[in-house]
């Protein structure tokens, strides 16, 4: 559904045009023509079409359209390139759905950041951890990768812009997958990231609702012109 919603996007040169610029920069060769960068394509022709409003479904994350795009499309398009098989994919999946429910009891719902990047593009990093191979540790490790990366990013209101997050998250989510898988992890106490996940996650409340309780206002404040 959502990789209709991808094509559409794309056909139609919606919103920003983002998915058809990044597909235009991998035909001239500016970008390379590999998953990472077709992934990005696709998330962000998908947003292009939801923000621009164009009359296509989309299959929403914990209550938000572009969640699930920049989730499932993310997901969804590592599986076919893993060729992992179906059992694997949705383990995959509940692993990935897990991992948004735990970010969503810190967070809340609505949210002052960028829910596409600190909640489904990290979901998404774990969620291909385990279609890796990739043990518990190493699905921390992805998640404290993308925390340590994404977590500043605001939420502005949902607009064209949009798509651009989306691509930034949905590229960095595989990244962080593959980082994780090599070794890679942020230590611990370092930023908003704890020693452990129980820790990065109620780090990530305090950010929430202490470090950005204004932001919502400013936003408001910006788009209203106060």
């Amino acid at each position: 559904m959502n990789l209709k919603a991808s094509e559409m996007g794309e056909k139609e040169r919606a919103g920003l045009g983002t998915g058809a610029f990044y597909w235009e920069l991998i035909r001239d060769g500016v970008l390379s023509d590999d998953i990472i960068n077709n992934i990005k394509r696709r998330v962000g022709a998908a947003a292009d079409a939801r923000m621009a409003g164009i009359d296509v479904p989309v299959f929403g994350c914990f209550g938000s359209g572009n969640h699930g795009i920049t989730l499932f499309i993310t997901m969804g398009m590592m599986g076919r390139h893993l060729k992992v098989d179906r059992e694997q994919l949705a383990r995959a999946l509940a692993v990935s759905l897990l991992v948004v429910g735990i970010i969503k009891t810190r967070t809340g719902i609505l949210t002052p950041h960028c829910g596409c990047s600190v909640a489904a593009g990290t979901d998404a990093a774990a969620g291909i951890v385990y279609m890796l191979g990739g043990s518990s540790s190493q699905i921390r490790n992805a998640v404290h990768l993308m925390m340590a990366n994404l977590t500043g990013m605001i939420y502005d209101g949902a607009k064209y812009g949009c798509s651009l997050k989306m691509v930034t998250a949905a590229g960095t989510a595989v990244e962080s997958a593959y980082l994780a898988i090599k070794g890679a992890d942020v230590p611990g106490n370092n930023g908003v990231v704890g020693y452990t996940l129980e820790k990065s996650m109620d780090n990530l409340r305090v950010i929430t609702e202490k470090g950005m309780g204004n932001v919502d206002m400013a936003v408001l404040n910006i788009l209203l012109d106060v």
